[in-house]
C-alpha cells in the first residue's frame, strides 16, 4: 500500500476544501449577481410602466387617448435588445395598444413580476394595473367611467445575463489569483508546522535501536505536540531499557541459580565414578544426587511460575470465600510445617469473600506461607488474619522470623532477592511471583512491618459484595 505523508495529507485534504469553496463561492457570486440584475430589471421596468401608464387619458366621453410621440414609439424600435409594451383592457383581456412587434404575452392578474418565454426569446415581464385619469380641465360625466387598464411591458433578459457573466469573466482572474495565493500560504504553512515533526520522523528512520541502547540524538523543538512525543519515547525507551536490563539480569540470576545444583550434582558423579564404591557410598551419593535434582527442579517450577504470572493479564474475576480457601492452602504445607512444629492461626469473618484468580491466589499466599515456614523459628507462629476495608479487603501474613534487612527491603519484590542467604536457602522468586501475581488482580503488596521479631506482609484486593 502506497504511503502518503502527512503534510501532502493535509495539503491535499485543505486543497481539497479550497476547491469545493472556490467552486461555492463562484456559483453563490453567479446567483447574487443574478438577483442583482433581476432586481435592477424590475426596477427599471416599474419605473417605465409608472412613466407609460401617466400617458394614457381618457377624454369627456370615456374614450382612451394615448398620448404617445413619435420619438416615443421609435424608442422601442431602435433598442438593441428586444422591448415592448402593450395595454390591455383589464376586463377583457383585448389588446388596446401596442408597440410594434409585440410578443403574445398577456396581463397576469396573479402576479406583478414574472419570466416568460416568447419563441427563442425569454422576457422578464410586469403587470401593472391602473386607471386612466381624465385629461386637464376634464371631468367625466355622470355614469362616464375610465375602464381599468393593464399594461404589460417586458424587456428581454439576455443582455442583462450577458452583463453578469462579464461581471463574472472579469473577477475571476482575481479569485484565482485569490485562490492560488492561498494554496502557496497554506503549503508554506504546513511546510513551516510540520518541520518539527518531519525532522523528527527522518531522526527516528536514521535511528538504528538494534546497535545500541542508548536513546538516539533527536533534533531540538519548540512544538509542543512534538515535544510530548518526544518526551513519551524517552518514558518508553527508558522503560523498555529497564524491562532489558531485567530480563538480562534475570537469566543471569537464573544460570547463577541453576549453577548450584548442577555444580554439585557434576562434582558427586566426579567423584562416584573415580574408583569402585561400596553400596553405603552409591547410597549417600545417590541421596545427594536426588537432592540436587530437587533443587532444580523446585527451581525450575519457580521460573514457570514467574514466567506465567508475568504474562497473566486477563485474570478470572470469582468470588473466593477467604476461610475456605486459606483452610484448603494449609493442607497443603501442613506435614512441611508439622516437621518443624510451625502452627498457623486464621482469623477473619467466615463470609469475607475477595474477587480473584485461584491461580494466581495460590501463587500469592502460597509463596508467603513457604517464606513464613523457612524463615520461621521452629515451633513458631504463622498467622494469617484479614478485614474488610469498603471496596477492598486487607489479609495479612506475618511469622517470627529473623526480620529482613533493611538495605534488602528497598529490593525485596525483585526477582533473586532474598535475605541472609547464609541462613535460609532458596530461589529469591516467592515475593517477585506474588508482586506479579498480586498486580494481576489489581491489588497492592506491601511490608508493613520487619524486625527481628518477625515480618507481616499486607495484602489488599477487591472485596466481593453479594
Amino acid at each position: 500500500m502506497k504511503t502518503i505523508s502527512l503534510s501532502n495529507r493535509l495539503l491535499l485534504a485543505t486543497g481539497l476544501i479550497f476547491i469545493v469553496f472556490f467552486i461555492t463561492s463562484i456559483g453563490f457570486f453567479y446567483r447574487g449577481q443574478t438577483r442583482l440584475a433581476v432586481q435592477e430589471m424590475d426596477r427599471l421596468l416599474e419605473n417605465e410602466a409608472l412613466t407609460i401608464s401617466t400617458l394614457v387619458n381618457v377624454d369627456h366621453k370615456g374614450k382612451l387617448d394615448f398620448e404617445f410621440s413619435r420619438q416615443f414609439l421609435l424608442h422601442y424600435q431602435s433598442l438593441n435588445f428586444s422591448s415592448f409594451f402593450r395595454f390591455f383592457f383589464a376586463e377583457n383581456q383585448t389588446v388596446a395598444r401596442e408597440s410594434n412587434a409585440a410578443p403574445a404575452i398577456f396581463c397576469d392578474k396573479t402576479q406583478a413580476f414574472r419570466f416568460e418565454r416568447s419563441g427563442a426569446t425569454n422576457y422578464r415581464v410586469i403587470s401593472y394595473r391602473f386607471t386612466p385619469s381624465p385629461e386637464v380641465g376634464d371631468d367625466l360625466p355622470p355614469g362616464v367611467k375610465a375602464p381599468e387598464m393593464c399594461l404589460v411591458i417586458g424587456t428581454e433578459e439576455g443582455p442583462y445575463v450577458e452583463l453578469v457573466l462579464k461581471t463574472i469573466y472579469a473577477t475571476l482572474p482575481y479569485l484565482l489569483a485569490i485562490f492560488v495565493g492561498s494554496l502557496i500560504l497554506l503549503w508554506t504553512m504546513i511546510r513551516t508546522l510540520m518541520r518539527d515533526l518531519n525532522a523528527l520522523t527522518g531522526a527516528l528512520a536514521a535511528s538504528d535501536f538494534s546497535s545500541t541502547r542508548a536513546f538516539p540524538k533527536l533534533p531540538p523543538t519548540d512544538t509542543l505536540e512534538v515535544s510530548a512525543v518526544v518526551e513519551k519515547l524517552h518514558v518508553l525507551h527508558n522503560q523498555a531499557a529497564e524491562v532489558y536490563n531485567d530480563m538480562i539480569l534475570f537469566i543471569a540470576r537464573a544460570a547463577h541459580q541453576l549453577k548450584t545444583p548442577v555444580s554439585a550434582i557434576h562434582s558427586t558423579l566426579e567423584v562416584l565414578v573415580r574408583r569402585d564404591r561400596t553400596k553405603e557410598e552409591l547410597l549417600v551419593g545417590l541421596s545427594d544426587l536426588g537432592l540436587g535434582v530437587k533443587q532444580m527442579s523446585q527451581l525450575t517450577q519457580k521460573l514457570i511460575a514467574s514466567t506465567r504470572v508475568a504474562f497473566e493479564s486477563q485474570a478470572d474475576r470469582v468470588p473466593i470465600n477467604l476461610i475456605q480457601f486459606f483452610e484448603t492452602l494449609w493442607k497443603v504445607f501442613q506435614y512441611k510445617a508439622e516437621i518443624r512444629e510451625i502452627t498457623c492461626s486464621v482469623s477473619g469473618d467466615r463470609h469475607t469473600s475477595v474477587l480473584g484468580d485461584e491461580y494466581l491466589l495460590t501463587e500469592i499466599f502460597g509463596n508467603l506461607i513457604e517464606n513464613s515456614i523457612l524463615y520461621s523459628k521452629p515451633g513458631g507462629l504463622i498467622q494469617i488474619s484479614w478485614e474488610a476495608h469498603g471496596e477492598t479487603t486487607h489479609i495479612r501474613v506475618g511469622d517470627r522470623g529473623p526480620g529482613i534487612s533493611h538495605d534488602v527491603q528497598a529490593h525485596i519484590f525483585k526477582p533473586f532477592i532474598r535475605g541472609d542467604e547464609r541462613i535460609i536457602g532458596g530461589s529469591g522468586l516467592g515475593l517477585s511471583i506474588a508482586k506479579s501475581a498480586v498486580n494481576a488482580l489489581s491489588g497492592q503488596l506491601e511490608l508493613i512491618a520487619s524486625s527481628d521479631q518477625g515480618t507481616v506482609m499486607q495484602i489488599i484486593l477487591p472485596s466481593f459484595k453479594k
